[in-house]
């Protein structure tokens, strides 16, 4: 039985100085595609894809696909609240 891992993270894919959403796609631990999702606005709203794959597997890529990364990834967005919790500084036990 073959395993499917999505693994998502957040890079500045562009060098644009805001970060995309990764979206990577493992098949028995072995990279199948990757997209990412990017801001057209740098506003933290997910609206463009890079080179995207069938991701609902009906044989064609369109809108259908598009719609279900951008909507990976901006659930990821507003779950990543890691990335606040980094740039605080926790208080010292005392």
């Amino acid at each position: 039985m073959a395993t499917y891992e999505l693994r998502l993270s957040k890079e500045d894919i562009e060098n644009g100085g805001f970060k995309e959403v990764l979206m990577e796609i493992y098949i028995n631990n072995v990279l199948d595609w990757a997209v990412y999702a990017s801001s057209s606005k740098q506003d933290g709203v997910y609206d463009k894809t890079s080179a995207p794959d069938d991701a609902d597997g009906d044989g064609d890529y369109d809108d259908d696909d598009k719609k279900l990364f951008l909507a990976v990834a901006n659930a990821f967005t507003k779950m990543s609240a890691y990335d606040k919790r980094k740039k605080k500084k926790k208080p010292a036990n005392k």
